[in-house]
């Protein structure tokens, strides 16, 4: 698999995931010099073993960006509190999502290639498109240290790029679509993988 990524031109600390286990990586930097032209100006090889690879899935990322001071952290903490085991409390995170927040119909209209969330944006607005609630029970899981992918492919049922969420409990990794909340008649094998983060 290959993965590419935009580097903020803003020299802003950014973070990547090693998100397909153990084995070999390698690590290309491009640099855009002109249009669509790109020259190589490093590349590295990289042997990773990790003792617990899906560790990766507890931390943010380019795509589920946080500090533990953001708003949603913040929130995640308030709703998860007194809660006792990963269940309750992925229960009570997704429920509040799909509860309080609504889909942006103009901006999945008008979003444009490479749009990363804002986290602390979407939970003020508390509306999205299907990458903002993906994002946002990603890093509110990762935040109760609960493994969470985000995860984006074909929903075939719909014939739609859709974003939506894998989460580990007790050792297996169990489907979540908050977008599409309870009243979701999609099956999991409607949902088909391209890309985790």
């Amino acid at each position: 698999d290959q993965y590419t990524y935009t580097l903020p031109s803003n020299m802003e600390y950014s973070v990547f995931p090693l998100q397909m286990g153990n084995g070999e990586y390698t690590i290309t930097f491009y640099q855009n010099i002109q249009d669509n032209k790109y020259a190589q100006i490093y590349s590295e090889d990289l042997s990773v073993q990790q003792k617990q690879e899906d560790r990766v899935f507890v931390f943010p990322n380019q795509f589920v960006w946080y500090t533990h001071e953001y708003p949603a952290i913040l929130l995640s903490y308030d709703l998860c509190d007194g809660l006792e085991g990963d269940q309750e409390k992925i229960d009570a995170i997704y429920n509040y999502l799909i509860q309080y927040m609504d889909y942006d119909n103009e901006k999945a209209a008008n979003v444009q290639a490479g749009y990363i969330p804002n986290l602390e944006q979407v939970l003020k607005e508390k509306k999205g498109i299907c990458f903002d609630y993906a994002a946002l029970m990603a890093a509110m899981l990762r935040a109760q240290n609960i493994p969470t992918r985000l995860v984006m492919g074909d929903l075939s049922s719909e014939g739609i790029y859709h974003a939506w969420n894998q989460v580990e409990i007790d050792g297996e990794w169990t489907w979540y679509d908050p977008t599409y909340g309870k009243n979701n008649k999609n099956k999991t094998e409607d949902y088909i993988e391209d890309r985790r983060y």
